[in-house]
């Protein structure tokens, strides 16, 4: 392009102006001629580099063309500022309906303009830093981000994993090619790599990743420091496709969606009429009335492309596929609605998901509440590992059926698409594709958002209970489901589309059933038992910690004193926790703070020895009950004759609250644990179907939000950019130590000092010599020759964390006890290294039923003499690990439940 080109545009679009709009709009314009023409010039010279410059001073614009080619390695070579700032050139601006904020933003980042047309390096000189809000506000104003992602990674059609082979992130626009720290051979590519792996897995803010990245340049020398790596430029080369991402807009007094924007595309001011009510609405990014979706075909096909997923994906399918159908339930694989769908559909995979509101700070009247969902078919480790965000909606209300039905709607959508079309994966063992289809098995939400979701009475209403037909009676204030003559009907998916029917021919509300749920629209949902009995919520935090206020209400026959209340703190702070338990124990008047996973530990193993001679006698008797149901009910291995007595032993303690506490204390929660059964039958053992992987996630999300603007989008990017950089690290960089790196900072916390021997046990801890007591129980074992003996204190077997008595240093945890295959009860004392062998070196600890015990009520033992035979056994026959705890007079055993708090 030529000087007079230039001096043509400078004249016709920058006459001085003290508008500050209308000077942004043109030189919006002027940028995009000078872009079109530089295309044009540069396509008639296509044998010549061209390095543009522009320096703006004012008005006064001039253009410099060089073209010398410097090579990286020449002496005199520098490092510049490549990129810096740089903003999409073709702002579309149309009318009123522009933003003036965007405007005047996207003018002040565009004050530095880079191309980079046919492979031609382009370098600018002397740019200034911008600020931390001009990055900001770049990073959103993209005009068409999704034609940007395409250059960093492939993402075509989404049924199709052929076509999505991962291309390494395109680094071109801050020079990544170039070596940084010629000693470790890392280039600029694998540092900001590094840094932005780091700063994603610490959720650190922008100018926290900034500060990083100028650390780095001062300890990379002067050569690098007019160099620097935007945060539009990072975002652009790492982010997910803003493409997968939709908003959602929606008339606040009609609750319908308005328009759907793709986040692909720069979102100004758009003027929408309702055509419902023909309110008008003018929209932008900051709208309170959106909501949010992600694209579930992609961020599947970004899971199971990962070959560590696909490895455990494999393994368990054919654990599935070899289960005997026997009756019995150890999983989810053998509940009757998973079955039911395998029937129909073989082969199909199959996701559990959820949605609850969380207050985003601690001080915030809104709550956002996400749709997550995880595969069942995952191993339960690498199921939590990886939930899957389908969408994201914060409010300053509770949403009701209407609201609710609209934000589901548009996963439905997505829902539908996977049961149909599936999913092509190529399996990366065997280079074979398959189509994968996904349906939704259990919708797992607690008490509050199921009778919304099903568009039903909340639970405090006449008729609101979710799985049967109890009218309630109206008692102290509210709605109670006391127990009544004639057992109230079962709900069947049917009954449920009959009173669907029903509500639209007559106009009103028929059995607590106000309309329909968006989820029948899925095939092989179960309107009533696809909504499985919530155990973190009903039964932790609704019945275990509502016993407790009953048992602390003054006045009352069965009322704890202060003085009992102090004797079970001192029986419950004794307690020491193995590493299986993650929360230790607390003082009880701190009761009103506890976590659902700490009335878990209660309900299973701390309370009946903490209130054994102390609660009354008829109160503790029912209690025991409750306790024994539970934990078969949570655990594996239940047979039909299990699931019949935890429901007769169910249907007595409910009936005895009754008796004992009044029909006041008969709330829906305690009303829930008479289906519990049932729920067990249709949807697995309650491990299966609780909320607690899901709340843990909330916990994180919470983690995403740096600012009060924009939660919901945050939250999303946020998580889909961990994913997205977590699921390509392998694809993302060359370095084997940039790799490693950027793995170990999404695994937890390894060894880094251990001993692995032959029989796979992981020994840590200072070696010492054996007394003479072992030594004579090794020469019992005939080793013709021993080269080395050592003993040791601490140990990884199995995946558990050992230890042996003599290790004191904990003084709140236990993890010395274990149960060996020939059943005996070993407490360790020693771990014994011969010849790289590990031995279990301890005494028996002989146990029988506690005083509470019954003939269901058999997990917890007490230790009668902890002094037993010597035993002396290989690390192999190592079964189980035990919970071993005492409450200051007496000792107790408990097994643990599989998958406990998980």
């Amino acid at each position: 392009m030529s000087p007079n080109d230039v001096k043509k545009i400078n004249k016709q679009y920058l006459e001085p102006s003290y508008n500050r709009r209308r000077v942004s709009r043109r030189t919006k314009e002027r940028w995009r001629l000078i872009f079109k023409k530089s295309r044009e010039h540069s396509t008639r010279n296509k044998d010549q580099n061209h390095c543009i410059s522009f320096t703006a001073n004012n008005s006064k614009f001039e253009l410099s063309t060089d073209y010398n080619n410097q090579s990286p390695d020449s002496n005199n070579y520098k490092i510049t500022n490549f990129a810096e700032n740089e903003a999409p050139s073709h702002t579309e601006i149309s009318g009123s309906e522009s933003s003036s904020d965007d405007s005047d933003s996207s003018s002040d980042e565009n004050d530095n303009y880079l191309s980079n047309d046919h492979h031609n390096n382009f370098s600018m000189n002397n740019s200034d830093n911008s600020s931390d809000s001009d990055s900001d506000s770049s990073s959103d104003s993209n005009c068409d981000s999704s034609s940007d992602n395409k250059a960093n990674c492939s993402h075509d059609n989404p049924h199709s994993s052929s076509n999505h082979n991962f291309t390494k992130f395109n680094t071109d626009k801050f020079q990544g090619s170039l070596t940084m720290f010629p000693e470790a051979q890392l280039t600029i590519a694998d540092v900001i790599f590094m840094i932005t792996v780091y700063s994603v897995q610490k959720n650190l803010t922008r100018k926290d990743e900034d500060d990083l990245i100028n650390l780095i340049k001062i300890l990379a020398g002067p050569k690098f420091a007019s160099w620097n790596a935007s945060q539009y430029v990072r975002d652009k080369t790492y982010n997910p496709p803003k493409s997968k991402i939709n908003t959602h807009f929606f008339c606040t007094d009609c609750e319908v969606i308005l328009i759907t924007h793709n986040n692909g595309k720069k979102m100004g001011k758009k003027s929408v009429r309702c055509k419902d009510c023909e309110r008008d609405y003018k929209l932008t990014s900051e709208s309170s009335n959106q909501f949010v979706t992600v694209d579930l075909s992609y961020q599947l096909e970004t899971l199971l492309r990962n070959e560590e997923i696909q490895k455990d994906l494999l393994q368990t399918l054919d654990v599935r596929n070899e289960n005997k159908i026997d009756g019995v339930i150890n999983n989810i694989y053998d509940s009757q609605l998973y079955r039911n769908l395998q029937l129909f559909s073989p082969h199909t995979l199959t996701y559990n998901i959820n949605t609850d509101g969380a207050p985003p700070f601690k001080s915030s009247n809104c709550s956002f509440w996400p749709i997550q969902l995880y595969l069942n078919e995952l191993s339960p480790q690498i199921r939590k590992q990886n939930i899957i965000l389908g969408g994201m909606f914060l409010t300053s209300t509770e949403p009701g059926p209407k609201l609710m039905k609209i934000y589901l709607s548009k996963f439905i959508d997505d829902a539908e698409n996977l049961m149909k079309q599936g999913i092509n994966i190529t399996l990366l063992n065997s280079n074979i594709q398959r189509n994968f289809k996904f349906h939704c098995l259990l919708i797992c939400v607690d008490s509050v958002a199921r009778p919304v979701i099903q568009n039903r009475y909340q639970y405090s209403g006449y008729y609101g209970c979710s799985w049967c037909y109890d009218h309630g009676e109206y008692n102290s204030s509210a709605v109670r489901y006391p127990i009544t003559e004639n057992d109230p009907t079962l709900r069947t998916h049917k009954d449920y589309v009959n009173d669907v029917e029903e509500v639209e021919k007559q106009k009103r509300h028929i059995n607590g059933v106000k309309g329909s749920s968006e989820f029948l629209r899925l095939k092989n949902i179960d309107c009533v038992w696809s909504f499985p009995v919530d155990y973190m919520h009903g039964v932790l935090l609704g019945v275990t910690r509502q016993l407790w206020s009953i048992w602390t209400t003054p006045n009352t026959s069965y009322y704890l004193t202060p003085t009992d209340r102090k004797e079970i703190n001192k029986r419950y702070l004794c307690i020491k926790r193995p590493h299986e338990i993650h929360r230790l124990t607390r003082p009880i008047k701190t009761m009103a703070k506890w976590k659902a996973s700490e009335w878990e530990s209660w309900l299973l193993f701390d309370s009946l020895p903490c209130l054994v001679g102390i609660l009354k006698k008829e109160c503790f008797d029912s209690y025991c009950l409750f306790v024994s149901s539970i934990f078969k009910l949570l655990s594996g291995n239940i047979t039909e004759k299990n699931i019949l007595e935890c429901e007769l032993d169910l249907l007595q303690f409910v009936g005895e609250c009754q008796q004992f506490y009044g029909k006041s204390v008969m709330t829906f929660n305690l009303h829930s644990l008479l289906h519990i059964g049932q729920s067990v039958r249709l949807s697995g053992p309650l491990c299966s179907s609780n909320t607690f992987i899901f709340e843990n996630e909330i916990f994180y999300y919470k983690r995403e939000i740096n600012a009060a603007h924009g939660v919901s989008h945050q939250i999303v990017t946020s998580s889909l950019k961990k994913n997205h950089i977590r699921r390509n690290i392998d694809n993302g960089t060359s370095s084997m130590i940039c790799r490693d790196y950027c793995k170990k900072l999404f695994l937890p916390l390894n060894l880094t000092n251990f001993l692995r021997t032959n029989n796979d046990a992981m020994i840590t801890g200072r070696a010492n010599e054996p007394n003479a007591r072992i030594n004579d129980l090794i020469r019992n074992l005939n080793i013709p020759q021993i080269h080395s003996c050592k003993i040791y204190s601490r140990c990884i077997l199995k995946k558990m964390i050992l230890r042996s008595v003599k290790y004191t240093r904990p003084t709140k945890t236990d993890d010395t006890v274990i149960q060996l295959k020939s059943e005996k009860i070993l407490q360790i004392h020693d771990f014994v290294v011969v010849d790289n062998t590990c031995y279990l070196y301890g005494r028996e600890l002989v146990v029988a039923p506690a005083e509470f015990c019954t003939a269901r009520l058999n997990h917890i033992y007490e230790v009668i003499d902890k002094q037993g035979g010597e035993i002396f056994v290989n690390a192999n026959d190592l079964e189980k690990k035990i919970v071993f705890f005492s409450t200051g007079t007496k000792s107790y055993i408990s097994f643990l439940p599989e998958n406990l708090g998980t």
